[in-house]
């Protein structure tokens, strides 16, 4: 695991505000990164239980930042390890990706080529989406059926 990344992932629970800015000094360090072989550990850094949401969302932008087929590809390859751990985060990812046409086509070809088992796991996040959202239930229906 690269370094900056191990110790995003030891400081994720945030407990101490004293971390945020290293937290998100990270993030920005990482930000000039575009290997997509980076994205499966930082999506391992999501986390639900943290104590600065806020925060996270240094990360958020850190993922997004890459290509775009390729953050959909690690997205959508992540989703059945966030389930767990960081599932409003998952979903928060899943929204942003869902309100541009562009990017749902892109993750409906990736969830083609995941297994039927992480597409049953990860249904019910597109089916949560589309119930809290109207404006996105049609997509996220159509990705959940898949």
């Amino acid at each position: 695991m690269h370094p900056k990344i191990e110790r995003l992932y030891e400081l994720r629970m945030l407990t101490d505000e004293a971390q945020c800015p290293e937290f998100s000094q990270l993030c920005e360090e990482l930000s000039t990164e575009h290997d997509g072989a980076l994205l499966p550990d930082l999506f391992r850094v999501f986390t639900d239980r943290t104590e600065h949401h806020e925060v996270m969302a240094d990360l958020q932008g850190l993922v997004e930042h890459f290509p775009r087929q390729t953050y959909i590809a690690g997205l959508s390859a992540a989703l059945p390890g966030m389930l767990d751990d960081a599932r409003s985060w998952a979903k928060a990812l899943l929204r942003a990706v869902l309100h541009t046409p562009a990017d749902t086509a892109l993750l409906r070809i990736e969830r083609a080529k995941a297994s039927q088992a992480d597409r049953d796991a990860t249904a019910p996040l597109f089916r949560e989406i589309a119930a809290r959202v109207p404006k996105l239930a049609s997509a996220a229906l159509d990705l959940a059926s898949m």
